[in-house]
């Protein structure tokens, strides 16, 4: 009776199951059990090595009449026929919906029966139990290629199987070249373009599961069907726009800019923030349904764009600093929403829009309404432009009026649209923000972000610099003049008030304008006249030395005709 519960369990191992049935009494089934070499080597390349070792484990504790190693070796087998197929043809072509129904067969009605089977005569260890376990775990795996494929291949009659637009992302994300792991590792700049390309142009063709499967094969749904949640990615039409990829500003951003910053993006215990960043950056900010990124990676993917936002190759990216990343809130934005909202004001007069949704009267509640629902998302109509300096806080941003200060960008690799460098459908300005053009007759003239504050510290400096040789050439031309005009000394004279120095000029030929004389005295006396005699002069004007020092700093200076004490 047992045996016969054995055959008929294993009857739906036809594919591996080695056995006669005959009258009589009933032999003693037996199994090729040793495994060898080149089905580990196989299994492992299908797998991982850990996973070969629990295989090898439960096939070396299980009875003689468990054939375990007749189910890898068809595992073995379908599973190279569905890599070969996915691997030579990545995009734009169909799949034979045949190798799906062996992967079921293969990967999740075989074991079970052999399962069943082997239990019956008490010959399947707890080693087998915990190799099923883990192949049921990775037959569930969304980052398995073959069987997030499969499950499009081959849904079901009630598409029980089909899978979402998210873990159609996550699945392209682990199983080709991404930010993380080798997509920034190519030798070229092209290649690592073209890598990124493939991918977009690879999910694209994807998310429509009819372009996976024949024409002639009847499927429950038609070629308009869209994988859930992908639906707001419809419109980007990134499969058909293939060829412009190379122009793609994010993609670009993605190879020159984010690139060298993601070995800033470590694992956190057993939360793998490299590949929910790549995800995340690549996919989940298009707008894919249930996507956000994991709050725990949040200060990595801040780490990671502040510390590459200063370099010249992220120069047009407008990555953020760490406050204004944490302030950004990113595992907050929910997918059909901008993680840029301040783009747009409010529409109302004296009304701000907050993170959170909630809108509040300035007039009523004050700037500071938005505090405490997450910080200003939208400014008031009257002042409609969100700068990019704080006024309060890490989340309150000025608002001005257009002209009054400069707006607050939006990370082009954060936006739920794509933008081209040439003006396509999805363009919205061909030149970045921040940037000054001047064209004029095919010439023009760009002056780097953030020059005017150069200009600001360049123009003052040179305009101290000549001023000093301006003052330095009138003092060198007057000391040549004094030179040359040899002033007189008349010698000591006496007066009631007592001895003084007697000065004239020498009568040479001079200007029609009479020389103004500046005679400089160290100190002044008290109640004593100056102490001298000015012969054919007119006195204009005394200066102390505070005013004269000032009057020398803007006037130029004169001819004078006194020694200086």
């Amino acid at each position: 009776m047992g045996l016969g519960l054995l055959l008929l369990s294993l009857g739906a191992l036809v594919p591996l199951a080695r056995c006669q049935i005959i009258e009589g009494p009933a032999p003693e089934i037996e199994f090729e059990i040793r495994m060898t070499d080149e089905i580990r080597d196989a299994f492992a390349a299908l797998f991982d090595e850990t996973f070969m070792q629990q295989l090898v484990d439960c096939q070396q504790l299980a009875g003689d009449n468990c054939d375990v190693t007749g189910l890898a070796e068809y595992m073995i087998e379908v599973g190279g026929r569905l890599r070969n197929s996915f691997t030579q043809c990545p995009t734009g072509c169909s799949h034979s919906q045949k190798d799906c129904k062996d992967f079921w067969l293969a990967f999740e009605e075989n074991p079970v029966a052999l399962r069943n089977g082997c239990a019956l005569t008490n010959n399947w260890p707890g080693a087998c139990t915990t190799f099923l376990r883990e192949l049921q775990r990775r037959v569930a795996d969304e980052t398995w290629e073959l069987s997030v494929m499969c499950r499009m291949i081959d849904a079901g009659l009630n598409l029980e199987r089909m899978p979402d637009c998210k873990t159609l992302a996550i699945m392209t994300t682990s199983s080709r070249p991404s930010l993380h792991d080798g997509g920034c590792s190519f030798e070229t700049r092209d290649e690592c373009i073209s890598n990124l390309c493939d991918v977009y142009s690879q999910f694209a063709w994807r998310m429509q599961p009819r372009n996976l499967i024949p024409e002639q094969a009847r499927v429950p749904f038609d070629s308009s069907y869209i994988l859930a949640g992908c639906e707001h990615l419809v419109d980007l039409d990134m499969y058909n726009r293939r060829d412009e990829c190379h122009d793609r500003l994010d993609v670009l951003a993605f190879c020159d800019c984010v690139c060298p910053g993601m070995s800033y993006v470590n694992e956190l215990g057993i939360t793998d923030c490299p590949t929910i960043v790549d995800n995340y950056l690549l996919f989940g900010r298009l707008g894919i349904a249930n996507t956000s990124l994991d709050a725990l990676c949040e200060p990595e993917i801040c780490e990671a764009f502040s510390s590459q936002r200063l370099s010249d190759s992220c120069r047009d990216t407008r990555l953020p600093g760490d406050l204004e990343c944490l302030a950004m809130q990113l595992p907050k934005v929910l997918p059909q929403n901008s993680p840029c909202p301040w783009l747009n004001h409010s529409g109302e007069v004296n009304v701000l829009e907050c993170l959170d949704g909630h809108r509040c009267d300035i007039n009523a509640e004050g700037w500071s309404c938005c505090e405490n629902h997450r910080g200003r998302a939208k400014c008031p109509a009257q002042l409609p432009i969100m700068c990019d300096t704080l006024c309060s806080g890490i989340t309150e941003y000025c608002c001005r009026q257009e002209g009054e200060c400069s707006p607050r960008g939006c990370p082009v690799i954060l936006q739920r649209e794509l933008f081209y460098k040439e003006e396509t459908t999805t363009v919205t300005t061909t030149t970045p923000e921040g940037r000054a053009a001047v064209e004029e007759e095919g010439f023009t003239l760009r002056l780097p972000e953030g020059s005017w504050i150069w200009l600001m510290l360049l123009i003052p400096l040179f305009c101290s610099i000549g001023f000093f040789l301006y003052i330095r050439c009138l003092n060198k031309k007057f000391e040549r003049e004094q030179v040359a005009e040899g002033d007189t000394i008349l010698g000591m004279k006496l007066d009631k008030f007592g001895f003084f120095h007697a000065y004239k000029a020498e009568n040479v030929e001079r200007e029609e304008t009479k020389p103004r004389i500046c005679i400089v005295m160290s100190e002044l006396p008290e109640s004593r006249p100056l102490g001298l005699e000015l012969m054919e002069l007119r006195v204009v004007r005394v200066l102390l030395c505070a005013e004269l020092a000032i009057h020398f700093m803007f006037v130029p200076r004169p001819r004078c005709g006194a020694v200086r004490f």
